[in-house]
């Protein structure tokens, strides 16, 4: 049953029994339709050099995106892909997710909006400055103007998956950077206040995620120089003005 005509998929190691069970406990007796995506594992996959570019990422981003990141980037694009060849919203879970009580009130204030958004965070790590944009009782549709931090949880329109896909071919950033990244994907986020997800606290999938201190003094230097150049001599810049 499923009286919005949304799609809703978790994305899901195969290995991740645990998540898997919880999640089945929270959908049970919903009357939501839903199922799961097998992550694709960082450490069997194997990208191109087209879709991975290990030299280019270190000399743009300081850093190498990790197996587990990539994995986990490929998988959120294979749920954009499936948003985009079944033409119909879709709502997109890791599988750390936690339902708040409100959250099927909230899905179906989200889906008779009128605002014509084209992708919705539901879930954020933290609040943000925001501009309301609609508003029926305690939900309001807003656009947020700082990053709220992970992809937990997020309805994607089939319009907001196609830039997606379109601009995310090449890996060189974490997906959750990616989807706030608007001068790259050039994708419209709104989200509703306040959220309706939040993220449990069971132990990370993404084990392999290094402790990355922001760039200093000459090693930022020469980032900044490699950015400005690919600005100057690529079609499609990874970091675009």
């Amino acid at each position: 049953m499923n009286p919005f005509n949304l799609k809703i998929v978790v994305i899901s190691l195969k290995r991740a029994t645990e998540r898997r069970i919880a999640v089945e406990k929270q959908f049970s007796g919903m009357a939501l339709d839903w199922e799961f995506l097998d992550a694709t594992d960082g450490y069997q996959y194997k990208p191109s050099s087209k879709e991975y570019d290990s030299k280019k990422v270190q000399k743009l981003q300081g850093y190498q995106i990790t197996p587990a990141e990539i994995g986990c980037f490929v998988s959120h694009r294979r749920a954009w892909e499936m948003c985009l060849s079944e033409q119909r919203p879709t709502l997109i879970f890791e599988d750390d997710f936690v339902l708040l009580p409100q959250f099927y009130d909230a899905i179906q204030f989200i889906m008779n909006a009128k605002t014509p958004w084209e992708a919705l965070r539901i879930q954020g790590l933290q609040e943000t400055n925001h501009s309301v944009v609609e508003q029926i009782g305690d939900f309001k549709i807003v656009l947020n103007h700082d990053d709220p931090i992970g992809l937990a949880a997020y309805i994607l329109k089939p319009v907001g998956a196609k830039k997606l896909i379109e601009n995310g071919q090449e890996i060189y950033e974490p997906v959750d950077h990616y989807f706030e990244h608007f001068n790259k994907n050039h994708l419209v986020i709104h989200a509703i206040s306040p959220y309706i997800v939040e993220v449990s606290l069971a132990p990370s999938t993404i084990d392999d995620r290094p402790d990355r201190k922001p760039l200093k003094g000459f090693k930022k230097t020469i980032r900044s120089i490699a950015r400005q150049w690919d600005r100057m001599t690529s079609p499609h810049p990874w970091y675009p003005k």
